[in-house]
């Protein structure tokens, strides 16, 4: 049975929100989308901080939002937590009585708070950090107190917002180590956002991409990989995309699109069709002037942002991003601003 339903709409400033989901006990769903989507706010939306103005929210068969007949069920009466961006602690509190405070709030007995406190501070690593202060612990300390005091209560629905953001890299593998045993409770349904490949990989289950307000993409990342259908969902697992008509003409496909027509390798598929472009960025061949090959998929472009990513480097030229060597950006000079050609073989290009 799917814990969580929801399928609403909802004004969010000069952003509308149009999404639909659903999240299973024992499942991770990730939203995942470019700065601005909306993510964020749907979490907002399912806490009841944000009202709905049509469909609904539903968590195991009870409605929490239900427009048409206007319900909506206040934020402390819902069987969730949420762990947002900012955290929250109380700095007056210690660990221990930040950990503690939902369950002093529902009325638990002080026998019963003190055990489960225990539990959990053994748990995440912190049963040194008891007696601290949050100002007198470190950032991904810090993580894991509001982690900690979000699953003490057990709630039917966790909702994660960039658990791992704020993080240095030498506290990231601890907190995803620690966060993927406690996404594995069978129990309860999880929802995170996150702009983290990583962490899209590494905890959830399923994919959910948001882009402008909406929900798009669903699927297993490994899927959405496979085949992405929006520029993001490519550039989220590392592809270029490009979207065109497809036509024939002669012995080639061509695919009109955005930097021009794309020659393809024919894809068997029917003239006029929509279709998506895909292909790895270590496809793509730069140079600072046209190519002596005879090449068709060649486009001038400007280099936008170079970044190192181990021992390649990432070329982003707006439209595309190709994937080079260090010994090929000090030979091309490659820096943003830089006027470069780009090109890619129709046989590197997968069309669907």
């Amino acid at each position: 049975m799917n814990v969580l339903e929801a399928d609403f709409t909802a004004p969010r400033g000069d952003l509308v929100l149009e999404a639909s989901l659903t999240v299973q006990r024992g499942e991770t769903v990730a939203l995942v989308g470019p700065n601005g989507a909306g993510k964020s706010s749907i979490l907002h939306v399912l806490t009841g901080l944000v009202p709905i103005s049509s469909g609904s929210v539903m968590m195991d068969s009870v409605f929490w939002d239900d427009a048409p007949k206007d319900v909506h069920i206040p934020t402390h009466r819902r069987d969730l937590a949420v762990l947002f961006q900012d955290l929250r602690l109380f700095p007056h509190l210690n660990v221990r009585d930040n950990i503690a405070f939902g369950l002093r709030a529902r009325g638990r007995l002080e026998q019963d708070i003190s055990s489960q406190v225990d539990e959990v501070l053994e748990r995440f690593e912190l049963i040194s950090k008891g007696r601290s202060r949050p100002k007198e612990l470190s950032g991904g300390e810090q993580q894991l107190v509001a982690l900690a005091r979000a699953v003490v209560c057990r709630p039917s629905l966790l909702l994660l917002d960039e658990p791992t953001a704020s993080l240095d890299n030498s506290m990231r593998p601890k907190v995803r180590r620690i966060l993927r045993d406690v996404l594995a409770d069978q129990s309860r349904a999880n929802l995170i956002v996150t702009h983290e490949p990583v962490d899209a990989l590494n905890l959830a289950d399923r994919v959910i991409v948001v882009e402008g307000g909406r929900s798009g993409e669903n699927g297993p990342i490994e899927e959405i990989a496979r085949r992405p259908h929006s520029r993001y969902a490519a550039s989220f697992v590392g592809l270029n995309l490009l979207r065109g008509q497809l036509s024939l003409a002669g012995d080639h496909a061509e695919v009109k699109t955005e930097l021009g027509p794309l020659y393809v390798a024919d894809p068997a598929i029917d003239e006029g069709s929509e279709v998506a472009c895909v292909f790895h960025p270590n496809a793509v061949t730069l140079g600072i002037g046209p190519p002596a090959s005879s090449a068709r998929n060649v486009f001038p472009l400007e280099v936008v942002a170079v970044y190192a990513m181990g021992g390649r480097v990432r070329i982003d030229l707006g439209s595309l991003t190709a994937e080079v060597t260090p010994s090929a950006v000090d030979e091309l000079g490659l820096r943003a601003g830089t006027q470069v050609w780009a090109s890619v073989k129709a046989t590197q290009i997968e069309v669907y």
